[in-house]
């Protein structure tokens, strides 16, 4: 099995652990020789030991998996692997060849000095393996001084010689042919295919319309930029499953751990997508419409709920917002933020009416004693600083923002038609619709249809902000998103499955940890409220204790690991596992191949819910029915975060009640809300854990649903997202063996990690960065094929593998590797030489390079769209308890 994988174990959402840290693990799994001991060993599901989700989520990729091999270059493989037996033949005769030589040049009489001269260079070569430069006359001289059984050895070493030249003459030739009529073909075959020219617009509008426009192929060894690109979206789609992007589609499947599996399967499947446009645009341009209508539409106001007073008179304190662009996303900032301000205007924020109207609290600023034109500046200051809140106009829960946006300018409309952009917005929303349209036969008219659609999206949003006075801004990466459905799959995974993850729940168990983060909430609340206390004031302890949860060392400064403590037996974790489906190849023994694991659960499953197709209400329904399952006697609380405004994190409703965040917009019934001032905060003794109660006393169970993993950049939010997971996984490290130490060898070997029928961790090898651009990249076209596939025999290193660069890990609040292009792992197929330029840049720019199997492989794709194989992987929500 060495074909095909995703992504390696969870290494770029979660911090590594240091070395004291691995053996923290190693120490809870016993040792990797115990597990591996334990390979044979098949559990079953122990019902009070783990709990499923009664759902997964299949996630298949758009393009079959052959694609990839249809563009290795076979006759120039076939003689690549002719050059490399012949140049083992020959070595296997050099020592013989050389003793023959060595036994003539004695027999030569003293004038043939030419002859002696001539033996002995060969001779020479012949050691060193150089074996060019020599006439057939030359050499003919020297056979007919040979004994008889040594010109037998001789004449064979000969003929290997010239088949060898001969070889190695005509191999650059052929590799050039197959370039041109097969590799670089089959790279833009893939255009052919609606899915993908449908992705491909959406993933980069660059490279599509590049691909549109090319008039002829390229002739050098090396791809051209558009063929990098081309390549690097082909893998996406035919080898990897990422959950953020088109170029795989998804689907609900039911998985009823103790019923009879019926393995799900489709025919022809029916894609559908869910397109919409980025949930930032209309929040930035609600924000600036408000400001620049409030006075002349008489705009409602909110005083910031969490304004207080502290300390002396004029002295406020909130949790204020701040729109900003992160990571080409759009995303709401929450800090805490201390004011001072004129003791009257103090007094009328705390104590005045907390709704208002913009002219209203105007005329109110004026009979304090300042001019309308004083009064006026200081509301847009206290706008903008977020104090003063305009209307809500969406939450995380509405599918269509832009509609909600567009009944907003409809209610508050303005008069003046500078600021009007309703008309644009509805042309937008009109846009998005057609690009929503899934065509059978995807034509070229109907790609460049596509991005001129995107292009005139990103012109009107600007024609837009313009009118709101916004001149100013970050653009987002991407103006529409979609998510991709196929509809039609038959059966569920049942009893089957439930067995294949006992192993893989069976070893999470023992890998239970208490926060770090949360041990030091724990410890500043015990010291604040003692053992068994209780806290009313919930958003003040936050804010107290939001910065003293994680270290955030000088620069420069080492970063100190403090190992987590293990959880109490007995202790329940949410888990969420993306896993493959494998089989052993000489058992037949089903395994499961971890990709990655995550705590929690819900999260990366619910923005999927929106839609109106029976799998995404499957999903919707499970979703809900699991959180309650998984909170046992607690109510499940939805806890928000920039739902309104990042399509990660909007989902549909799951929960009866939801927690209101200050600066969170929420439109929903009070009845349904639990406002953070009523959150009540205690300390359970006999679990030393920390438990949330509304202020009626019931018991709940704070639930993060959104699909960004929490961030210490968060401020605060952070703090209320560490609330809602009080455990984590502990991990291994899986750096490289030393980052500077020159003395390390060029490859270093990291077995697989395994426990009964689960790969927890793939095979891996480190290879120095320095040894594949000497040995590996220091030709190009065949010669590179020849270099690498002998390396590969040499080192026992597999042809098709996925590579990582290493990461310098920092302190950052935002790692390194979340802002490299090259974060990912690349899927490579060493026998392909533009696979080998992919790889080629990432040794560019790091010491190590890990190789990690392609596990599962070709042979274990079960699953079939119109009778061809596509890679797949399952998401799986599982409840255990800690060991």
């Amino acid at each position: 099995m060495k074909n095909q994988a995703i992504n390696i174990f969870n290494n770029d959402l979660a911090q590594p652990f240091s070395s004291e840290g691995y053996e923290l693990v190693v120490d809870n799994i016993k040792n990797v020789a115990e597990l591996e001991k334990n390979n044979s060993v098949q559990k079953n599901p122990d019902k009070d030991a783990v709990v499923f989700a009664p759902f997964c989520l299949l996630r298949i990729a758009a393009l079959p998996y052959e694609m990839l091999g249809a563009l290795r270059t076979q006759k120039t493989l076939a003689l690549v692997d002719k050059i490399l037996l012949q140049r083992k033949q020959l070595n296997d005769l050099k020592t013989t060849v050389e003793a023959i030589l060595h036994s003539l040049v004695p027999r030569l009489a003293e004038d043939e000095v030419s002859l002696r001269r001539l033996t002995i260079k060969l001779k020479r070569d012949v050691h060193n393996g150089r074996l060019t430069g020599y006439r057939d006359s030359d050499l003919n001289q020297i056979s007919e001084r040979l004994l008889e059984g040594e010109k037998t050895s001789f004449t064979q070493w000969r003929q290997l010689k010239g088949e060898l030249e001969r070889s190695e003459f005509s191999i650059d030739d052929v590799f050039f042919d197959e370039q041109q009529n097969v590799l670089r073909p089959n790279l833009r075959a893939a255009l052919s295919n609606p899915l993908f020219q449908h992705a491909l617009a959406y993933g980069s509008a660059g490279v599509a319309r590049s691909a549109l426009t090319e008039k002829k192929l390229p002739t050098k060894f090396q791809p051209d930029s558009l063929e990098r690109s081309l390549l690097g979206y082909l893998i996406r789609a035919a080898a990897k499953t990422s959950p953020f992007s088109s170029f795989m589609y998804q689907t609900a499947v039911s998985f009823a751990p103790t019923q009879r599996e019926n393995t799900p399967n489709v025919g022809k499947p029916t894609v559908s997508s869910r397109t919409r446009l980025n949930r930032g645009i209309p929040k930035r341009l609600h924000r600036g419409y408000c400001q620049e209508v409030a006075a002349e539409v008489n705009l409602p106001l909110q005083v910031n709920a969490s304004l207080s007073e502290f300390g002396e008179a004029g002295r406020l304190q909130a949790i204020c917002n701040r729109d900003i662009v992160l990571l080409g996303r759009p995303w709401c900032e929450q800090r805490y933020a201390q004011f001072r301000l004129d003791e009257k205007l103090a007094d009328l924020l705390i104590r005045g009416p907390q709704q208002t109207r913009w002219n209203d609290f105007l005329e109110q600023l004026i009979a304090t004693g300042i001019t309308r034109e004083k009064a006026q500046a200081v509301m847009l200051k206290l706008y903008q600083r977020g104090i003063l809140l305009p209307p809500d106009f969406t939450d995380a829960y509405d599918a269509q923002p832009e509609q909600s946006l567009l009944d907003f300018l409809q209610t508050w409309a303005s008069k003046n038609p500078q600021v009007q952009f309703d008309d644009k917005l509805n042309e937008m929303r009109d846009l998005v619709a057609s690009l929503s349209e899934f065509k059978t036969h995807h034509t070229i008219a109907d790609t460049q249809t596509m991005l001129d659609g995107l292009e005139k999206i990103r012109a009107l949003e600007t024609e837009s902000m313009h009118a709101v006075q916004q001149k100013k801004y970050d653009e987002f990466q991407n103006m529409v998103l979609e998510d991709c459905w196929v509809s039609g799959v038959q059966g569920e995974f049942g009893d089957t499955l439930a067995r294949s993850l006992a192993d893989l729940a069976d070893f999470l168990s023992t890998q239970v940890a208490i926060s770090t983060e949360y041990g030091r909430m724990l410890d500043a609340f015990i010291q604040g409220f003692g053992e068994g206390g209780t806290c009313n004031q919930v958003t003040e302890f936050l804010l107290t204790v939001g910065n003293k949860l994680i270290d955030v060392p000088e620069f420069g400064a080492k970063m100190v690991y403090t190992p987590p403590k293990p959880a109490r037996p007995g202790i329940p974790i949410g888990v969420t596992a993306q896993i493959q489906l494998a089989r052993d190849d000489a058992t037949g023994t089903p395994l499961v191949v971890v990709n990655r694991v995550f705590n929690g659960l819900g999260w990366l499953s619910s923005r999927f819910g929106f839609g109106a197709t029976k799998e995404q209400e499957l999903l919707r329904d499970s979703l809900s029915n699991w959180l309650c399952t998984a909170s046992a006697s607690k109510e499940p609380v939805d806890l928000i975060l920039n739902g309104d405004s990042n399509d990660l994190q909007a989902h549909p409703r799951l929960t009866r009640r939801v927690l209101a965040w200050p600066g969170e917009p929420l439109l929903v019934d009070e009845k349904e809300i639990i406002r953070a001032d009523q959150l009540v905060l205690r300390h359970n003794t006999e679990t030393n854990l920390l438990e949330l109660f509304d202020d009626a006393g019931a018991a709940i169970d704070l639930n993060y649903l959104g699909s960004t993993f929490p961030s210490p950049a968060w401020g605060v939010p952070y703090a209320l997202s560490i609330l809602t997971q009080p455990f984590q996984l502990m991990r291994p490290e899986t750096g490289p063996p030393t980052e500077y130490d020159e003395t390390a060898k060029d490859i270093v070997f990291n077995p697989r990690i395994t426990h009964g029928n689960t790969i927890l961790r793939r095979a891996t090898w480190w290879v120095k960065s320095s040894y594949l651009k000497s040995i590996w990249f220091q030709n190009n076209g065949a010669q590179r094929l020849l270099a690498v596939s002998e390396s590969l025999q040499n080192l026992e290193l597999p042809e098709i593998f996925f590579a990582q660069k290493s990461f310098m890990h920092d302190a950052g609040m935002i790692g390194a590797d979340a802002l490299d292009a090259d974060r990912k792992p690349l899927w490579v197929d060493a026998k392909n030489s533009f696979c080998l330029s992919l790889l080629e840049r990432i040794t560019e720019k790091c010491t190590w390079v890990s190789f990690t199997e392609a596990l599962p492989g070709k042979q274990d794709n079960w699953f079939n769209v119109d009778g061809k194989s596509h890679v797949t992987e399952l998401q799986v929500e599982l409840q255990v308890r800690a060991k």
